[in-house]
């Protein structure tokens, strides 16, 4: 009995840690185009960046189609751009993406991927 409570109890702890731990980047997996405000809320207010920092998106052929070094760039990242002939410059589809980041007061940069997909 004791070797049950002491598992039950070890889980919780361990599950309890990782439901506390703040999440400070959340790319969202669908994108629709009548959501377009839902890709500019991407980063957690709480958290605060450092400098270094890499975005980069790829088509789902590995063809890097954006890449930027800049917290601010990303924020104003659109994937509904249209060019002059008014055409979306990003299609509907699956792209992959990858991102670098640190935050203050961690000296490891933390690094997420995945992928995204851009619905009519």
């Amino acid at each position: 009995m004791k070797i049950v409570f002491s598992l039950l109890l070890v889980v919780f702890c361990f599950s309890f840690q990782a439901q506390t731990e703040i999440v400070c980047v959340q790319i969202p997996k669908n994108v629709s185009f009548n959501q377009e405000e839902n890709w500019s809320k991407i980063f957690n207010i709480n958290c605060v960046f450092k400098k270094d920092f890499l975005f980069v998106l790829y088509s789902r052929w590995g063809n890097k189609l954006y890449e930027t070094k800049s917290l601010s760039e990303i924020k104003q990242f659109s994937v509904f751009k249209k060019d002059n002939n008014n055409q979306r410059i990003m299609p509907a589809g699956t792209y992959f993406w990858t991102l670098e980041y640190n935050l203050e007061g961690e000296n490891e940069p933390r690094q997420l991927n995945g992928y995204t997909n851009i619905l009519d």
